[in-house]
């Protein structure tokens, strides 16, 4: 959830408000915001591919465009996917 959101916003499609709002909903639940050291990016990136979301060889993602509200986006670049994973492993 994290990571949907900061590609969202990093795309334009959710403010910084409502992403720090996100992130904070979701830590004070108890659940993870960042991403272990241990996990390697690449790998993640290679297994995404076969995600049941990607279709005609182009990914999917639902992201959030305000609280409450979503949007379906194809094709969101890897560069920027792998971006994120990596700002979250680093624990920003």
């Amino acid at each position: 959830m994290v990571a949907a959101a900061r590609i969202a916003s990093r795309m334009g499609i959710l403010d910084d408000l409502s992403l720090h709002r996100i992130i904070r909903v979701i830590k004070s639940a108890g659940l993870p915001t960042t991403i272990s050291k241990k996990l390697r990016i690449d790998k993640i990136m290679k297994a995404q591919r076969y995600d049941k979301k990607v279709v005609r060889g182009l990914n999917r993602f639902v992201l959030p465009a305000q609280i409450g509200r979503v949007r379906i986006v194809e094709g969101v670049p890897q560069r920027l996917i792998s971006e994120v994973l990596i700002t979250m492993q680093k624990g920003a």
